[in-house]
C-alpha cells in the first residue's frame, strides 16, 4: 500500500512554498468579511469588491497544491469520473465565478464548490 505521506526531504524551498500558500490563504480569508462592519452597511458591495481577489487567491493556492501533489505523489487515475468531478471541476467553476458579473451564476458556482467538499468525503 502506498503511503499518503511522500518521502520528500524537508528543505527551505518546501517550507517556503508552504509559507507562500498559507500566506495567500490568510490574505484571501481576511478579505471575506469587512474589518469594520460599520463601513460596509451593504455586504453585497463588499462581496462584489473583494470576490475576485478572494477566489483568485484560493484558485492560485489550489493550483500550487495540485502541482506539488502531482510532483510528489502523482495523480492516481487522473481521468476517472471521481477525479474529474472532485478535483478538476474546481478550476473551471472558480474561474467562472471570477470572470462573470451575473450574481446568480456566481452563487451557483459557489454552491457547487461548497458541495464538492462533502461529496469528496463520501465518494
Amino acid at each position: 500500500m502506498r503511503s499518503l505521506v511522500p518521502d520528500a526531504a524537508i528543505s527551505w524551498p518546501v517550507m517556503f512554498l508552504g509559507f507562500v500558500v498559507t500566506a495567500i490563504y490568510y490574505v484571501s480569508a481576511s478579505l471575506v468579511f469587512p474589518d469594520d462592519p460599520e463601513d460596509w452597511r451593504d455586504l453585497d458591495g463588499h462581496f462584489e469588491k473583494h470576490r475576485r481577489k478572494v477566489l483568485g487567491g484560493v484558485l492560485l493556492c489550489n493550483v500550487i497544491l495540485l502541482g506539488a501533489t502531482a510532483i510528489l505523489l502523482g495523480i492516481p487515475d487522473p481521468f476517472s469520473v471521481r477525479t474529474i468531478v472532485i478535483t478538476w471541476a474546481f478550476f473551471p467553476l472558480t474561474a467562472l465565478a471570477i470572470a462573470v458579473r451575473d450574481r446568480r451564476v456566481i452563487l451557483a458556482c459557489l454552491a457547487m464548490l461548497i458541495a464538492l467538499y462533502p461529496l469528496s468525503t463520501i465518494w
